[in-house]
C-alpha cells in the first residue's frame, strides 16, 4: 500500500468516497431505467430484458472492484490523476448507456463502437493511472508498490487491447458470423495471455518475498 500523509490520506478517502457515489448512481441509472421502461410487466419473462439489466449491473461491479484496488493500494493523490479519475467516472456512466443500447440492439454500429470505445477507454485509463503510480513510487525508492503498480497496470493494458480489437473489427467488419468470432478471438486470445501474464507475475512474487 502507498505510503501517503494524513492530508493525502484523507483527500483520497473523500475522492474515492464521491468516486463510489458516481459509480452508485449508475446503478440508479439502471433501476430508474427499469421502471420507467414500457416494457416493465413483461421484464421477468424475458431473458433478453434480464440480461439487458444484468449485464451493465456486471460491468459496474467489476469497475468498481479495480477502481477500489486503486485507491486502497496505489492512488496517487496528485492533480494529473485526479484529473484522470473524473475522466474515467465520466465514462463509466457512458459505459452503462453504451452497455444498455447494447443489449438493446446489437446490430447497431454506432452503438456497438461507443460500447467498444468507452470500455477499451475504462480499462486504459486504469493502466495509466497504476503507471502514474509505479513512477510515483519509484521516486519515493518504494520498490514493493512499485512492483505492485506494475502488475496491476499490466493486466489493465492487456485487457483494453481486446475492446481496442473488437472496436477495429466493428469499424472494417459488419455484424454477422465472422463478426462474432473475430470478437470472441480478441478475448480468447487475451484470456490465455492473461493466465500466462498471471503466471510470470507469481514466479517473480515468490524470487522477491517482500513484494505482496
Amino acid at each position: 500500500m502507498i505510503r501517503r500523509d494524513e492530508s493525502e490520506e484523507r483527500f483520497t478517502r473523500r475522492l474515492e468516497a464521491f468516486s463510489d457515489i458516481v459509480i452508485g448512481f449508475s446503478l440508479a441509472q439502471l433501476g430508474a431505467n427499469l421502471a420507467t421502461a414500457s416494457y416493465a410487466p413483461q421484464f421477468f419473462t424475458s431473458p433478453l430484458r434480464i440480461l439487458a439489466f444484468l449485464f451493465p449491473f456486471a460491468i459496474i461491479c467489476s469497475v468498481w472492484f479495480f477502481h477500489h484496488r486503486l485507491f486502497s493500494q496505489v492512488f496517487v493523490p496528485k492533480a494529473l490523476p485526479v484529473i484522470l479519475n473524473f475522466v474515467w467516472l465520466a465514462i463509466v456512466v457512458l459505459l452503462v448507456f453504451a452497455a444498455e443500447a447494447y443489449t438493446s440492439n446489437s446490430l447497431n454500429p454506432v452503438v456497438i463502437r461507443a460500447y467498444f470505445t468507452c470500455y477499451a477507454l475504462v480499462y486504459a485509463l486504469l493502466a495509466i493511472q497504476n503507471l502514474i503510480a509505479a513512477g510515483y513510487a519509484r521516486g519515493r525508492g518504494d520498490a514493493e508498490m512499485r512492483a505492485r503498480a506494475l502488475r496491476f497496470a499490466a493486466f489493465m493494458a492487456l485487457w483494453t487491447l481486446p475492446f481496442v480489437w473488437s472496436l477495429v473489427v466493428v469499424i472494417f467488419i459488419a455484424p454477422g458470423s465472422a463478426y462474432g468470432i473475430l470478437l470472441s478471438l480478441g478475448f480468447a486470445v487475451a484470456g490465455i495471455l492473461s493466465g500466462a501474464l498471471r503466471r510470470y507475475f507469481s514466479k517473480a512474487q515468490a524470487r522477491q518475498p517482500g513484494v505482496a
